[in-house]
C-alpha cells in the first residue's frame, strides 16, 4: 500500500488518518447533548439482535426533526444514514 497523505479536496475539507482525529468537547458541541459531537465521530457497537440500528436510527431522526432525545436537548441538523447491513434487513427494523 502507498504512501498516505491528508487530502485537500475543493470545499476546504481534508481527509485525515484515525488516529490523528481529535475531538474538541465543551457546551454548544453537540448535536444530542452528551451523546452526538457536532464535529467528529461517532461508534456504536454490541451484540447481535441487542437494538444497535434502531438507537442509531432513533436518535439520529431526532436530530433530523430537532426533537428532544431521551430527555437531551437536540440540535437539529442534517443526517445522512448508511445502512451498511442489507436493504433488507434495514426495512425489517422500520
Amino acid at each position: 500500500m502507498g504512501h498516505w497523505t491528508t487530502a485537500r479536496r475543493k470545499s476546504g475539507s481534508s481527509l485525515s488518518r484515525f488516529n490523528k482525529i481529535q475531538i474538541k468537547y465543551g457546551p454548544g458541541l453537540y448535536q444530542s447533548k452528551g451523546i452526538i459531537p457536532r464535529v467528529g465521530l461517532c461508534i456504536v457497537w454490541g451484540p447481535p439482535k441487542c437494538g444497535k440500528s434502531f438507537l442509531v436510527f432513533d436518535m439520529l431522526m431526532h436530530v433530523a426533526l430537532g426533537w428532544e432525545y431521551r430527555g437531551r436537548k437536540v440540535r437539529q441538523g442534517a443526517v445522512v444514514y448508511c445502512a451498511l447491513e442489507g436493504c433488507a434487513a434495514f426495512k425489517n427494523r422500520i
